[in-house]
């Protein structure tokens, strides 16, 4: 019996046209077999009724001024946006004391610092990031929000309310508590 065996590659040929491009790459990638066609379809359906809904809400029936809440009550009204800029403070604060805002905005902003050191991959150091963000940061927040510490105003939970509301805590709570909650707020 007589076998051949090539001694160097055969040409290559070019790939078939249907499968190149960016057209095929998306097909291939997200209408890969009907079933996950459908859904994609589906999907995208209710992705864009969503948004749909969301933008006709917020911008196309809203109330942009109102003297009164009469014209936000109306039966095809959107968003009161009136309502919002009036009460968008007390979201943020709740009835936290004006003059101790900062507090607050500095516990945001050490937060959210904190947490991009963890959320950001070229950011070293995870591993102190961690320890900061999931023990120092909360004894700092406790310390910042509550007061009563290095001169700061005691500021009751009861006033706390808006973003920084922590779940309703009573003066009976432990300190592990209140520092866990702080944590599970933020995060």
């Amino acid at each position: 019996m007589v076998a051949y065996v090539r001694k160097e590659d055969a040409p290559r040929s070019p790939p078939p046209a249907n499968m190149v491009g960016a057209w095929a790459a998306a097909k291939q990638k997200f209408f890969p077999t009907p079933v996950s066609s459908v859904a994609g379809v589906v999907i995208a359906a209710l992705v864009a009724w969503a948004v749909w809904t969301l933008a006709d809400w917020a911008l196309i029936r809203a109330v942009w001024s109102a003297p009164d809440r009469e014209l936000c009550n109306a039966e095809e009204a959107g968003a009161c946006w009136p309502f919002i800029k009036a009460r968008v403070v007390q979201w943020i604060y709740g009835f936290y004391p004006s003059a101790e805002r900062w507090r607050v905005l500095v516990v945001y902003g050490i937060g959210a610092v904190s947490l991009l050191g963890l959320l950001v991959p070229a950011i070293p150091y995870k591993t102190f990031n961690a320890i900061f963000f999931f023990v120092v940061f909360p004894i700092i927040a406790l310390v910042l929000l509550l007061g009563g510490w290095f001169g700061l105003e005691v500021v009751e939970t009861d006033k706390w309310g808006g973003m920084q509301d922590i779940e309703d805590m009573s003066e009976d709570d432990l300190i592990l508590q209140r520092i866990f909650a702080i944590c599970w707020r933020i995060c």
